[in-house]
């Protein structure tokens, strides 16, 4: 029997999405209110979107995808994610202010940057 879900119980994988939502806005620099106008749709429904209490329609996700430059698959690796505490703890950085400010700089980095950025991160994170 499938559990039935509301608002105050959202379906784990609504919630993922959303997740995946505000990432890719976030990459693209892009407000609630802005993707909302965009949408044209209000902010407060951005935000249900994006805690997952409401859920994203077909169209409306490939119009946000179209939006915030992202390939629609972008919104659903949702699924390879879960299957690895790995990755979700990677997705937690990523989604984290340091994570996003990383991101938005690799993104404007050359490749020889960003080669330089990895080295220096890793040296940064090597143990003790």
């Amino acid at each position: 029997m499938l559990k039935k879900y509301n608002s105050e119980n959202p379906n784990p994988n609504d919630i993922k999405l959303g997740a995946r939502l505000k990432l890719a806005r976030s990459l693209a620099g892009m407000s609630q209110e802005k993707l909302g106008s965009e949408l044209k749709i209000t902010f407060q429904q951005i935000q249900k979107y994006e805690k997952g209490t409401n859920r994203i329609s077909a169209s409306r996700l490939i119009d946000c995808a179209r939006i915030l430059n992202q390939p629609i698959t972008f919104f659903y690796e949702i699924e390879e994610e879960a299957k690895s505490e790995q990755s979700q703890s990677w997705l937690d950085v990523v989604q984290s202010d340091h994570g996003l400010r990383v991101m938005k700089i690799l993104g404007n980095a050359s490749e020889a940057q960003k080669d330089k950025i990895l080295r220096t991160a890793r040296i940064i994170a090597e143990p003790g």
